[in-house]
């Protein structure tokens, strides 16, 4: 069992790597609420915290923003660790999702037509969208959030996103 403190202590620091390389101002918040963890299960999580964290700065920070932030949200439930990585960012252009998972053959437009909100929303999560306009160090290839998904799922978790344009990206974790 580690301290999640002790394992979350870098995280400032690879966010702060990836903001100035993407030449952005942003701080990170953790709330990791004294929890610890089984170090097998806090690996995989921190996998899955470091995709999220780079998509944050890559994706949702923008360069025109005075201050980014991230809050990073560990917390128990009921017996499950409830995880939430939030940022203040641009939001999610689903419009934009779309549209590259018909150019990208994921979707055809017919059934794109028929698609529910919640299976546009399910596309971030397919291998082969990006939310990067050019290939970069932290994105481009369109395989992160795919992975996290997998890791989340492999943990026998749920991933979900909250997004609202101009105001900011939650991805919530929901872990046995």
């Amino acid at each position: 069992i580690v301290p999640l403190a002790q394992i979350f202590s870098s995280l400032p620091y690879l966010v702060r790597e990836i903001a100035r390389d993407e030449n952005k101002k942003v701080e990170l918040f953790i709330n990791d609420n004294g929890l610890s963890l089984d170090k097998s299960i806090l690996d995989e999580l921190v996998e899955i915290l470091i995709q999220l964290l780079k998509n944050a700065v890559a994706h949702g920070i923008t360069t025109k923003q005075q201050k980014g932030k991230i809050i990073l949200d560990v917390s128990l439930v009921d017996d499950r660790m409830l995880v939430s990585v939030e940022d203040n960012g641009q939001g999610i252009n689903w419009q934009y999702i779309l549209e590259m998972a018909i150019k990208n053959r994921i979707t055809s437009k017919a059934a794109s037509k028929k698609m529910t909100i919640v299976q546009i929303r399910n596309l971030i999560f397919q291998p082969g969208i990006s939310r990067g306009a050019k290939l970069s160090t932290t994105s481009g290839r369109g395989v992160g959030l795919s992975l996290v998904r997998s890791k989340v799922q492999e943990l026998g978790g749920d991933i979900n996103i909250i997004s609202k344009p101009g105001k900011g990206t939650c991805f919530k974790i929901d872990l046995p």
